[in-house]
């Protein structure tokens, strides 16, 4: 990834939903590009990993403000 802000997910059916915000352009705002993986996908395990370190770090964040 690039540093842009990804936000990832865990859908209702156990599927995992990355959305990487669009930006706009001369005015224009292109849609969010939305990708989904389910148990299977090549790709499936990494965005697991992923989820689950962002997961961790607003468990993290919201234990140091409560502080």
């Amino acid at each position: 990834m690039d540093g842009r802000t990804v936000l990832i997910e865990r859908g209702p059916n156990g599927a995992i939903l990355v959305r990487v915000p669009s930006r706009s352009i001369g005015g224009y705002q292109p849609p969010d590009a939305v990708f989904t993986f389910r148990c299977g996908d090549p790709q499936f395990e990494y965005w697991m990993t992923q989820l689950g370190r962002q997961e961790t770090q607003v468990q993290a964040d919201t234990v140091s403000s409560s502080s």
